[in-house]
């Protein structure tokens, strides 16, 4: 019998394993190039259904905010970094 425990939590510990590294924001490197895990707000997404490889349908960042090629650029000094091109938020018009 305590063979039998010893196996299921084995089991269940490389399952969730598993399911952690599932969870990513597959393709998007240009993006993680800076908002890493030190940016908890953005990459928050990934731990949502958003961040699943195992579904086809999970989108990239730039498949919901545009490839944004503005925002990547450093702003000038004292300016700020340009948005997405798409956003989305209570103000924003998508």
């Amino acid at each position: 019998m305590r063979i039998l425990w010893v196996v299921l939590l084995a089991l269940f510990a490389a399952g969730a394993v598993a399911q952690d590294k599932d969870k990513v924001l597959n393709g998007d490197a240009k993006c993680t190039a800076c908002h890493d895990e030190n940016d908890g707000t953005v990459l928050m997404i990934g731990q949502t259904k958003h961040g699943t490889r195992a579904d086809k349908r999970t989108p990239t960042c730039t498949s919901c905010h545009g490839e944004s090629d503005a925002h990547l650029k450093k702003p000038a000094a004292g300016g700020s970094r340009a948005k997405p091109d798409i956003t989305f938020s209570k103000h924003s018009k998508t």
